[in-house]
């Protein structure tokens, strides 16, 4: 009942989510970086959005480690750093987040804060792809991008990458 109240009422939602932030619990840091990241419930506001999906990756929060990679990526309440980008997204990739395993793929592609790596971007693609539902365009954009990559890639390069997914674990 109260949290079908908190639902509809955003600010109400973060004055709880702050209270439980403040004794240090991950889940609310988490809510409480989404709502400044949003503007939901609190003034829009990168900095402190930043400072709470901070405090939640350091927990281990998967979803907060993408966003502090994604705020670094964009510069977005930080200035736009590719190399700290891509150790949240690595963090959060090798743990299994999908989301994170795509953008690191992109930044392999791309060489954004690591050396440029078709075979590591393959890597990502091939295990992001596999996590989407087979109706979501994001898959349908995975494959794509797979493909994309291929075309830049040797065969014995895209079987070296094939091999590393396929070898994968989470951690």
């Amino acid at each position: 009942m109260i949290l079908e109240c908190l639902a509809h009422d955003d600010f109400a939602a973060a004055d709880w989510y702050q209270k439980a932030a403040d004794q240090g619990y991950a889940a609310a840091e988490e809510e409480l970086g989404s709502l400044f990241y949003t503007g939901r419930g609190r003034a829009k506001n990168y900095n402190e959005a930043l400072k709470w999906f901070g405090r939640a990756a350091d927990k281990g929060s998967l979803t907060a480690k993408l966003f502090v990679g994604l705020m670094h990526y964009n510069g977005e309440g930080t200035p736009q750093n590719y190399i700290v980008a891509a150790h949240w997204f690595g963090q959060a990739a090798e743990q299994g987040e999908y989301q994170a395993q795509l953008q690191l793929a992109d930044i392999y592609a791309e060489g954004h804060g690591v050396p440029q790596d078709y075979v590591q971007a393959y890597k990502w693609i091939i295990l992001a792809a596999a996590c989407w539902p087979a109706w979501s365009a994001d898959r349908e954009s995975s494959i794509k991008a797979r493909d994309q990559f291929a075309a830049k890639m040797t065969s014995a390069q895209i079987a070296e990458a094939q091999k590393l997914a396929s070898e994968w674990k989470p951690k």
